[in-house]
C-alpha cells in the first residue's frame, strides 16, 4: 500500500510539473525568439533537411524534425499560453504527405509573414513536447548553431564523466565497452541533432543517479519510483527517437554497481516500473490536452496507434512492402566504401565476445539479466514496427542498450558474480 500511494504521488507531481513548466516556457513572448528562429532556419535551409555524415545513410541528421521544434515555437500564441503548450501547434504549406520537405520554408514564412498566411495549422498535442522546457528558453539568448555547440559540450562531457565513474567503480574493462558501445552506435553525432540528444540526456542522467545517489541506494521503493520518474520524463521529453537506452543503461549500471541477488527479477521489475511512467504519463497528456483546452487530440492518438502497430510501412508518402522497403535501406547503407570495412570490424568483434563466451561458458548460465536487458530492443521494434523501421536511420542508434548488454557477458570479471549477502534489495 506504501508503495502504491508513494507512485500514485510522485504521478500526479509529474502531471502538475510537466503542465506548469509548458505553461510557464509558452508564455514567453515568441516574438522575443523570432531573430534566433530565423538564424536557426536559415541554418537548416543551408544544410538541408537530412544532411549526411560522409555521405552515410545511418548518420543521417535530422534537420526535419528540429525544424519542427521551431515551427511549433514560431506558431505558439503566447498571449495563450495554456493552449500553446497543449496542442503545440505547427504550420504546414503542402496538404500532402511530403510536407516536411518544404519545413523550413514554411517556418520561415510563418516567422516573417505570420502563421495565417499558410495553407494550415495543425496540433501536435498527442506529445508532451517537454523539450521546449529547455529549447524555448535557449532561443531568447541563441541560435541553431550556438545550441548545438553548447549541445555538445554538455553530451559530450556526461559521456566522459560516466566513463570516469565507471573506470573507477566497475573497473577499466566496463569503461572501455560503455565507450566502444557509444562508438559503435556513431555517439559523435548525436549532438548534431536536439532530436536525437533528449534520450541521452535522461540515459545519462540516470546512469549518474543510480551510481550516485544514496537515496536510491536505501530500499526497493526508492529504485521502482527512480525508474517511473525516468520513464515518466522520456516520455515528456522525447519523440518515440531512442526511448529504450533510458532504460536498459540505467538498469544495467545499477545491477552492475548493486549486483543483487535476483538480476533477472531486477530487470523485469524495474522495465515494469519504467513502462508504468513512460505510459500513464504519455497517456494523460491526450486527456489533459482537451481538458484544459476544450480541443481533442484523440483523432490524432488513434490514427498514429494503429499506424504503428502495423506492419506498413510508409515512404515519400506511398505505402511499401517491407521487403521491398528493407531491400532499399540495405541499398542506401551498403552502397558508402566504409560499409565493408564497418562490417569487417562488427564481425570480428563479435567473433572475439563469442570466443570469450564459449571459453567462459560456465558463468554464462550467470549472465541471464544481460540477455533479458539485450532482448528489450528488439522486442520494442517488433512491437513498434512501423515507426522503428520507417525511421530507422535514428531508431538504429537504441541498439545502444543491447550492444553494451552483450559486450558486457564476456568482459564482466568473475568478482562481479558474487553475490553480496548483505544486499537485500529486491530479494
Amino acid at each position: 500500500m506504501t508503495k502504491g500511494i508513494a507512485l500514485l504521488k510522485t504521478y500526479l507531481l509529474l502531471c502538475v510539473l510537466f503542465t506548469t513548466l509548458l505553461v510557464v516556457v509558452f508564455s514567453i513572448p515568441t516574438s522575443w525568439l523570432r531573430n534566433h528562429l530565423l538564424q536557426s532556419v536559415e541554418t537548416i535551409q543551408q544544410e538541408g533537411i537530412w544532411p549526411k555524415v560522409g555521405g552515410i545513410y545511418l548518420l543521417q541528421i535530422d534537420n526535419m524534425t528540429d525544424c519542427l521544434m521551431f515551427n511549433i515555437n514560431a506558431c505558439a500564441d503566447s498571449r495563450h499560453p495554456v493552449y500553446a503548450a497543449m496542442m503545440n501547434e505547427y504550420a504546414q504549406n503542402y496538404d500532402d504527405a511530403r510536407y516536411y520537405l518544404n519545413m523550413a520554408e514554411t517556418t520561415q514564412q510563418v516567422l516573417e509573414e505570420g502563421r495565417d498566411r499558410v495553407t494550415g495549422v495543425y496540433s501536435y498535442g498527442r506529445y508532451w513536447h517537454g523539450y521546449q522546457v529547455v529549447l524555448r528558453p535557449l532561443l531568447l539568448l541563441f541560435d541553431y548553431s550556438k545550441i548545438r555547440i553548447i549541445n555538445f559540450l554538455l553530451l559530450f562531457s556526461l559521456a566522459g564523466y560516466i566513463f570516469f565513474l565507471l573506470y573507477k567503480r566497475e573497473g577499466r574493462t566496463i569503461a572501455l565497452v560503455f565507450l566502444i558501445a557509444l562508438l559503435l552506435v556513431a555517439f559523435p553525432v548525436v549532438p548534431t541533432a536536439l532530436q536525437f540528444s533528449t534520450t541521452f540526456y535522461i540515459a545519462f542522467l540516470g546512469m549518474l543517479w543510480m551510481m550516485k545517489s544514496r537515496w536510491a541506494r536505501k530500499k526497493e521503493e526508492n529504485v521502482c519510483l527512480s525508474f517511473f520518474v525516468i520513464g515518466a520524463f522520456t516520455s515528456f521529453m522525447d519523440f518515440l527517437t531512442t526511448p529504450q537506452i533510458t532504460l536498459g543503461l540505467p538498469l544495467t549500471v545499477w545491477i552492475l554497481d548493486r549486483k543483487p541477488v535476483r538480476k533477472m527479477m531486477c530487470v523485469l521489475k524495474m522495465s515494469v516500473y519504467w513502462f508504468l511512467g513512460y505510459a500513464s504519463l504519455w497517456i494523460t497528456k491526450w486527456f489533459l490536452a482537451p481538458l484544459l483546452t476544450g480541443e481533442s487530440v484523440m483523432e490524432s492518438v488513434k490514427e498514429n496507434v494503429a499506424l504503428r502497430l502495423s506492419h506498413t510501412v510508409y515512404y515519400g508518402g506511398e505505402p511499401w512492402q517491407v521487403g521491398d522497403f528493407f531491400k532499399m535501406i540495405m541499398e542506401k547503407v551498403s552502397v558508402h566504401p566504409v560499409f565493408p570495412f564497418a562490417l569487417l570490424l562488427l564481425l570480428l568483434l563479435f567473433s572475439f565476445c563469442i570466443y570469450k563466451v564459449i571459453v567462459h561458458r560456465t558463468m554464462i548460465r550467470q549472465k541471464g539479466w544481460l540477455w533479458m536487458i539485450f532482448f528489450l530492443v528488439p522486442c520494442w521494434y517488433l512491437c513498434l514496427f512501423n515507426h522503428s523501421l520507417q525511421h530507422v536511420f535514428f531508431t538504429w542508434r537504441a541498439l545502444l542498450v543491447s550492444v553494451f548488454a552483450i559486450l558486457l557477458i564476456p568482459f564482466i570479471r568473475s568478482d562481479h558474480e558474487k553475490d553480496c549477502r548483505t544486499d537485500t534489495l529486491l530479494q
